[in-house]
C-alpha cells in the first residue's frame, strides 16, 4: 500500500488535522504543547503514555494533553491508517468552557478508549475540516465531540507533568534557552545536582530525557515560526538546530510531516 500524509489547518475553529495512510513510521517518545485526539483505522500499534502501555486497535480514540510524554510503536506488520486533530490550549480551553463552564484547562482522565461514536464524530470532523465545510458545522461537532469524551473518560485537574522544584527549573532553563547549544553541564549547573541524578530524575519526572525534551521545545516552537511564514532554513537556524537537514529530520520524526509541509498550510 502506498504511503500517504495529509495535513490541513482549519481557521474557522484553530485545529490541525492530520491523516496518515500506510504509515510504518514508529514515534519515539515525546510530548507536545498541545493536545491531540486521534482514533486508528486500521492496524494496531503499542502505544506508551505516562508509563502505561496499550495496544491500540481499530476503533480506539487516542487523547493526549500537553506535556504528556508518549511514544507508538509498529505491532504487527500492517502499516497505520490514523486521523487526529491537535488543538491548541487556548481552543481546548474555549471547548471546555462551553461544554462545563470554567475556564481552567483539564487533562482526560484516560489516554485510551475505544468508543464506536467518538469514533464516528472525528471521522466527520475530519472530513469536514479536510473538505472544507461551513464553521457552524465543523463546531458544532467538535463541541459534541468534546461532550462525549468528557463523558467516557472524566477530566482531571493535576498538573501535566508533576515537577520537583529542581526539575522545574532544568525546564525553564530549555524553554528559556532552546535556540543556543545546551550541555548537560549547563542543566547539571540550573539543578545543582550532578548530571547522573538529573538525567534520572528528568526521565522519572518528565517521562523523557532532557535531550527529547529540548528537541520537543524546539520543534513547538518551530511549529509557531513556521506558522508565521519564517522560511524553513531560518526557522532550523532559530530553534537551535545545526542544519536544516536535521531540523527536517527531526520534525518528521516526531510529526510526521515535513516543515515545509507544515508551513504550506498557512500560506
Amino acid at each position: 500500500m502506498t504511503e500517504s500524509r495529509s495535513v490541513y489547518y482549519d481557521s474557522d475553529i484553530g485545529l490541525e488535522a492530520y491523516g496518515f495512510r500506510g504509515l510504518v513510521q514508529e514515534f519515539p517518545c515525546h510530548s507536545h504543547d498541545y493536545y491531540v485526539i486521534g482514533f486508528v483505522e486500521r492496524s494496531r500499534r503499542r502505544f506508551v503514555c505516562r508509563g502505561e502501555e496499550s495496544c491500540i486497535s481499530p476503533g480506539d480514540v487516542i487523547l493526549i494533553a500537553p506535556g504528556e510524554s508518549h511514544s507508538c510503536h509498529q505491532f504487527g506488520e500492517d502499516p497505520l491508517d490514523y486521523r487526529s486533530l491537535n488543538i491548541g490550549a487556548d481552543v481546548m480551553a474555549m471547548a471546555m468552557s462551553e461544554t462545563l463552564g470554567g475556564d481552567k484547562l483539564s487533562v482526560f482522565g484516560r489516554n485510551v478508549v475505544p468508543d464506536g461514536l467518538s469514533v464516528l464524530l472525528l471521522r466527520r470532523l475530519h472530513r469536514s475540516i479536510s473538505g472544507g465545510a461551513p464553521g457552524m458545522e465543523k463546531e458544532e461537532l467538535f463541541l459534541a465531540l468534546m461532550a462525549r469524551l468528557i463523558d467516557l473518560c472524566g477530566l482531571s485537574h493535576r498538573d501535566s507533568t508533576p515537577e520537583s522544584s529542581r526539575i522545574k527549573d532544568v525546564v525553564d532553563f530549555l524553554e528559556s534557552n532552546y535556540g543556543e547549544p545546551v550541555t548537560l553541564d549547563l542543566l547539571s549547573s540550573a539543578a545543582g545536582i550532578s548530571k547522573y541524578r538529573l538525567i534520572r530524575a528528568f526521565n522519572e519526572q518528565i517521562g523523557i530525557s532532557p535531550h527529547r525534551y529540548l528537541e520537543t521545545v524546539r520543534i513547538n516552537r518551530a511549529r509557531k515560526l513556521l506558522a508565521e511564514g519564517m522560511p524553513t532554513v531560518d526557522v532550523a537556524y532559530s530553534t537551535g538546530f545545526h542544519d536544516q537537514s536535521h531540523f527536517s529530520n527531526c520534525f518528521k520524526k516526531l510529526l510526521g510531516i515535513t516543515p515545509s509541509s507544515y508551513g504550506a498550510l498557512f500560506r
